[in-house]
């Protein structure tokens, strides 16, 4: 069932500003007053914002669903989804052990950021264990790093890649190996 007019009834508590009056399906109605609504109760929501596609071009305030999860316009930057806490941050784990070689940049692609472990050991002492990673497509900023105070001695590093950075992990002699690489996103 569809309405073409709504009545729409408020009352400014502390005022007598009451009002009354309907609204066209698609109007945009200014309250000159704060909106408390129902309690969430087991039947039923406050408030229903249904899955939509987000706005082409959303202004501060806006508020969506889709079904990537709830967005808002704020100061000009678009926030979200929001999660809950309870979700896990990370839904897919790669061990890419097989298609990655140390010394070797890549780029995360994903749109999502991601959590890399690498493992490696070397065959002499005291040499530099390095991931590096940021916007350049020959990544510069040292984000981990590690030295091997033990021949032949596995060392593993962990960072954080942001989306659409690069990254790369290396030994600074070269002679290091790979034992494992794994990648959360």
């Amino acid at each position: 069932m569809s309405n073409t007019n709504i009545p729409l009834r408020y009352h400014y508590t502390g005022s007598t500003d009451d009002g009354f009056a309907e609204y066209a399906t698609g109007d945009v109605v200014t309250f000159p007053c704060p909106i408390d609504t129902i309690a969430s109760v087991t039947g039923t929501a406050g408030i229903n914002v249904p899955h939509g596609t987000a706005p082409t071009s959303p202004v501060n305030g806006d508020v969506w669903t889709t079904t990537a999860g709830l967005f808002a316009r704020i100061n000009g930057v678009t926030v979200g989804p929001y999660v809950s806490t309870a979700s896990s941050l990370f839904s897919t784990q790669n061990v890419v052990t097989g298609s990655r070689a140390l010394g070797t940049v890549y780029h995360n692609t994903t749109g999502k950021t991601m959590f890399i472990n690498v493992a490696s050991y070397n065959n002499t002492t005291n040499e530099g264990f390095f991931i590096v990673s940021d916007s350049s497509s020959s990544p510069s900023t040292i984000v981990s790093i590690t030295t091997d105070p033990i021949a032949n001695s596995a060392i593993t590093l962990s960072c954080i890649v942001l989306p659409n950075n690069y990254y790369e992990a290396y030994w600074n002699a070269g002679v290091g190996t790979l034992y494992a690489w794994t990648e959360w996103y």
